[in-house]
């Protein structure tokens, strides 16, 4: 049986610094949202999980018509929303 081994990594969710099929899950917890390439965001982590490797995602989704203050505000992406800027 293989030890549980859990790691941390610091980088760009659109450019994954591991190899290809080496990871047997990621775990998303309102990050996606934060991306202005969510394509870019899925194919690196797709890249990188192993066959039969799991994808948790947890985000924040708008469902409705928003206010015209609101779609009348420049919308905050990146790393400027995440405060990481």
């Amino acid at each position: 049986m293989r030890e549980a081994a859990s790691n941390s990594n610091r980088a760009d969710v659109e450019a994954i610094p591991l190899p290809a099929d080496t990871v047997d899950g990621v775990i998303s917890n309102c990050v996606i949202n934060l991306s202005v390439d969510k394509p870019a965001v899925f194919a690196e982590t797709f890249r990188v999980l192993r066959p039969r490797g799991r994808l948790s995602v947890s985000d924040v989704v708008a469902d409705g018509t928003h206010s015209a203050l609101v779609r009348a505000t420049k919308p905050l992406t990146g790393p400027d929303r995440a405060g990481l800027a």
